[in-house]
């Protein structure tokens, strides 16, 4: 047992894990207050407002995890578009999965907006971690001992 929690650790509690959890709840936060707002408090229905949380949170995501979680320096602008391009596309992706759900839900399920909202981000934080990692941010074999913590 110890040496499968020592192995765990050493490949899975890291930098980038870390401050992904970190900038993943706060992106969440962004998420979650911008949506509970619209929805709760100007009565904009839940697939609206949805579109425009989503789009903020994307935005701060971006940034983060790109030099923080990521420590992807490059500023140039090509390789710039590029992660943007795809880290919208990818984050596109499980926006539409989360719409899915919301629609789902609200033609059947009939939760609360928010609690709704709730459930599908835990879905959303997950693949997009895995998106950023293996087809966004994808370092090189030599970049990855930099986002070992000591």
């Amino acid at each position: 047992m110890k040496d499968f929690i020592r192995r765990f650790r050493e490949k899975y509690v890291n930098y980038e894990t870390i401050t992904y959890i970190i900038f993943g709840v706060l992106t969440t936060l962004v998420d979650w207050g911008i949506f509970a707002l619209l929805n709760k408090v100007f009565a904009v229905p839940a697939l609206a407002a949805n579109i425009v949380s989503t789009a903020a949170a994307i935005l701060f995501a971006f940034f983060t995890n790109k030099f923080i979680v990521f420590r992807s320096m490059s500023v140039e602008k090509t390789h710039l578009l590029v992660e943007f391009g795809k880290f919208v596309s990818s984050r596109l992706l499980t926006f539409l999965l989360q719409e899915l759900l919301l629609w789902i839900n609200e033609k059947w399920i009939g939760l609360d907006a928010v609690v709704m909202k709730m459930l599908t981000s835990v879905i959303v934080i997950i693949l997009n971690y895995f998106l950023s990692k293996l087809f966004i941010f994808k370092k090189e074999k030599s970049d990855e001992n930099q986002t070992q913590l000591p």
